[in-house]
């Protein structure tokens, strides 16, 4: 027999885990989409803000309706400056075409906000 007092086991809680703070929101808007002047196939895209692009990948989800009738992803970045990326399609891209934001665009940094839309003028 024991002669001393049974202590029962307490379980404690865990710690409140504290959510990582993770990226910070993408607020960098789109302010216009424009034919290029040097070639049907290209857009300029300006936004809001300053941007750097990384120069080697394409922001695919970036899509314009081209002349052969699909929303398409460019293939390729052609230039970039203070504010714009010049960026190139398979088809031509004609002013008034659809074009939209349909994810993060990859290789452009502030982070891009998306879903965006609008028309090329």
């Amino acid at each position: 027999m024991l002669t001393y007092p049974i202590k029962y086991r307490r379980h404690r809680n865990p710690p409140a885990r504290v959510p990582s703070a993770g990226p910070p929101p993408a607020t960098l808007m789109i302010t216009s989409v424009v034919t290029a002047e040097e070639s049907p196939e290209q857009v300029r895209i300006y936004f809001a803000a300053p941007v750097a692009w990384d120069g080697v990948t394409t922001p695919s989800n970036f899509k314009a309706y081209t002349g052969d009738g699909f929303m398409d992803s460019p293939v390729d970045v052609v230039a970039a400056g203070a504010d714009w990326v010049r960026v190139e399609f398979n088809g031509s891209v004609a002013a008034g075409a659809a074009w939209e934001v349909v994810g993060p665009l990859d290789g452009i940094t502030p982070a891009v906000a998306w879903p965006q839309a609008g028309t090329v003028s």
